[in-house]
């Protein structure tokens, strides 16, 4: 009889921790959900109050090479959206540790982006798969009114979460290095200017709020570009930032949304050891608004 009373109260326990842990993870996750409507909420709303033109006339300010790259990719287009929602799919080396350069374990994530075209913002959003019905949620926000990195696991546990100098330098990167998928926003101007290197390479300095990141866009024969290496970003670690060489290369072009953007991005960090792939994006659809 004790052992039958044992074991039901063991079964009563399991089921409310069980319950517990997921009324938990619900009300964690709707917090999260609700933090992220009112980003983005946000984050239209200085669109909408301050957008500028975007000048697509006159690209004689443009090196040769980024000339004619902006002529293959806008092909033709002028539109005057500020405005782009992007959808990709990638595979990541990550770490949670500081040990990145022994981690060979690449993850599935899913990610969703919002991008301000007429200056350097976004938000970005997205979903790692670790396997085993587990996963990491989390954010990047590069706006004039947030900068912030968020990492959770399972939407609950914050496992990163900073709001300092390194997030917004490393913000104003990213924007750099997705420039190829928002092309528009190559267009020189307040923002964004282009010193030529050579007939097939030229200097990007873009700046905003105190902050300037420059990267060295190499350009093919066809006028695509396939290569952007820069010394502006640092790589985040559980332990801090460290400072080191990246560098993109981009591929296999296709028509989406009338531009012309490479489906694929293959990111790299230059460590001791040399250039390490850290990840593959790949575009999965583009919506102007």
């Amino acid at each position: 009889m004790k052992a039958v009373w044992i074991k039901k109260t063991g079964w009563i326990c399991f089921v409310l921790i069980f319950c517990s842990t997921a009324l938990w993870m619900m009300v964690s996750n709707h917090g999260m959900k609700q933090a992220s409507v009112h980003i983005e909420n946000q984050f239209l709303q200085d669109i909408r109050s301050s957008k500028n033109r975007l000048d697509t006339d006159d690209l004689s300010k443009c090196p040769d090479p980024v000339r004619r790259y902006l002529n293959y990719a806008l092909n033709g287009n002028n539109q005057q959206n500020v405005l782009v929602r992007l959808k990709h799919a990638s595979w990541i080396q990550i770490n949670l540790d500081s040990n990145f350069y022994d981690d060979q374990n690449w993850k599935y994530l899913v990610a969703e982006h919002l991008v301000r075209l007429d200056r350097p913002a976004f938000f970005w959003q997205a979903l790692i798969h670790l396997g085993w019905e587990f996963w990491l949620k989390g954010w990047v926000v590069f706006s004039p009114h947030k900068n912030e990195l968020v990492w959770t696991w399972m939407g609950t546990v914050p496992l990163i979460q900073r709001n300092e100098s390194d997030i917004k330098t490393n913000g104003l990167g990213q924007f750099l290095l997705q420039l190829p998928w928002y092309p528009m926003a190559m267009i020189p101007s307040d923002y964004l200017q282009w010193e030529a290197m050579d007939d097939t390479s030229a200097r990007a300095i873009l700046s905003t709020d105190g902050i300037t990141v420059t990267g060295i866009f190499h350009f093919s024969p066809e006028g695509k570009v396939v290569r952007l290496i820069t010394d502006s970003m640092s790589r985040i670690t559980k332990s801090g930032f460290i400072h080191e060489p990246r560098m993109v290369k981009y591929v296999q072009y296709d028509l989406k949304s009338d531009y012309w953007l490479p489906e694929r991005m293959y990111f790299y960090w230059k460590t001791p050891k040399g250039w390490i792939s850290d990840a593959d994006f790949r575009l999965i659809d583009t919506v102007y608004e």
